[in-house]
């Protein structure tokens, strides 16, 4: 794919992400998964993972999302974990506040009880797609993070904007 061409992509990607649903609040779709370069580069030789639109290649920090203020979100996680031949391993999606320590946090499994306006999902096992509908009250820079222990410390987390 050319540069030109992936720009494109990246653009219509987003494009999906702003705009609309029917109901005026906004539909994003995630794929989870290990990263494609540089497989066992993680801590302890275990692989990077991340988030990515689909189609796109995962990486360490995932994608910036952003939504508006009062709107309700609605975020479909589909689980690629093993694509590039890692173990399955379950994933799961919350929005928490900016500056948290992400890895201590999931390793004490504290981090979830830190999920903004109820945006915990459930775990997604391998091959599977979970989805969860949250709005977001206040406007400001927070994170997008899976909450599964270790999954922080492997690049598993994004920005999340929420606009006026």
């Amino acid at each position: 794919m050319t540069a030109r061409v992936r720009v494109v992509a990246t653009l219509a990607a987003l494009l999906m992400i702003t705009a609309g649903c029917s109901d005026g609040g906004t539909e994003i779709a995630l794929v989870a998964s290990e990263t494609q370069a540089d497989p066992g580069t993680a801590p302890g030789g275990l692989l990077n993972m991340g988030f990515a639109l689909p189609g796109e290649v995962v990486t360490n920090q995932g994608p910036t999302l952003t939504v508006k203020t009062g709107e309700p979100v609605t975020v479909t996680l589909e689980n690629l974990q093993g694509q590039y031949g890692a173990p399955s391993d379950s994933h799961d999606f919350a929005v928490v506040p900016a500056g948290l320590d992400l890895g201590t946090m999931a390793a004490t499994r504290t981090l979830e009880d830190e999920a903004l306006w109820d945006s915990h999902m459930p775990k997604v096992f391998a091959g599977e797609s979970g989805e969860i509908t949250f709005t977001p009250t206040a406007p400001g820079t927070y994170q997008y993070v899976c909450t599964i222990p270790g999954h922080p410390d492997f690049g598993m987390a994004g920005n999340f904007v929420v606009e006026q």
